[in-house]
């Protein structure tokens, strides 16, 4: 397998003469540099752009692409594989490219499938800052296996994880309605029980913090624009001046 990076062109015209041109599979990287003086390119750079920074990051890049070491994963997940509530299911994932560079620009897809239904639904992973992120918060409890994939790269990783049947409210059977009528006592108000319907209707309706208010808007338009009654009243007075001076009158 083999990429050119840089190719040759005479006035437009591509004379199929790559300058640079990397080979290499999954054990060993090579590249084939055709371009003399170097720092020339360098010097060039920094007549277009004002400095060396484009030049200097392509060669970084470069030797860091043949340097990485290619037994790292360019994909790596990070999720629990029990989720207390969909609420907290979070699936992020961090993908590199060839220099082992983060790539912002790069397209995630993940496919979760429920264990139990075979029910599967596909969706992209947002990018935020520095890793990628599917949030699943929309699945029911259940047993779920997922797979994230990276488009156009023959790149994937699996995985699996069980959303729980957690509510934090189904924790709590009782109220403890000694703290209620403390709290009740504190602000001014008082504990009403089940049994106590009829004396809380009535407390209501006595209390005259409770009193129903009305409210109206009021919107007033004119009948006549008085803008349109301007113009009307020009265009008579111009219409007369005219009349006046055809008949002589002015």
């Amino acid at each position: 397998m083999h990429d050119i990076l840089l190719d040759s062109e005479i006035r437009g015209v591509n004379i199929n003469s790559p300058l640079l041109s990397v080979f290499g599979d999954e054990s060993w990287k090579k590249g084939i540099w055709m371009g003399t003086d170097i720092w020339r390119w360098r010097a060039q750079s920094y007549r277009n752009s004002g400095d060396f920074s484009n030049f200097d990051e392509f060669m970084g890049k470069l030797v860091r692409y043949f340097t990485a070491n290619g037994q790292r994963d360019r994909l790596n997940l990070e999720y629990n594989t029990i989720f207390e509530g969909s609420n907290a299911a979070i699936v992020t994932a961090t993908y590199f490219d060839e220099a082992y560079l983060f790539d912002p620009n790069a397209t995630l897809n993940i496919t979760v499938v429920n264990s139990e239904n075979q029910n599967s639904s596909t969706r992209f992973m947002a990018i935020r800052s520095g890793y990628y992120e599917a949030d699943l918060s929309n699945l029911t409890p259940g047993a779920y296996d997922f797979s994230v994939k990276v488009e156009g790269e023959n790149i994937s990783k699996n995985g699996s994880f069980v959303i729980s049947d957690f509510d934090l409210e189904k924790q709590f059977v009782s109220s403890d309605y000694n703290k209620m009528a403390m709290l009740a006592n504190n602000t001014g108000g008082s504990s009403i029980y089940p049994n106590q319907i009829d004396a809380l209707i009535e407390d209501l309706n006595s209390n005259n913090n409770y009193l129903p208010t009305r409210k109206s808007i009021e919107n007033i338009v004119s009948l006549i624009d008085y803008r349109i009654l301007l113009a009307i009243i020009v265009l008579a007075f111009t219409l007369e001046w005219f009349l006046r001076k055809y008949n002589g009158l002015i």
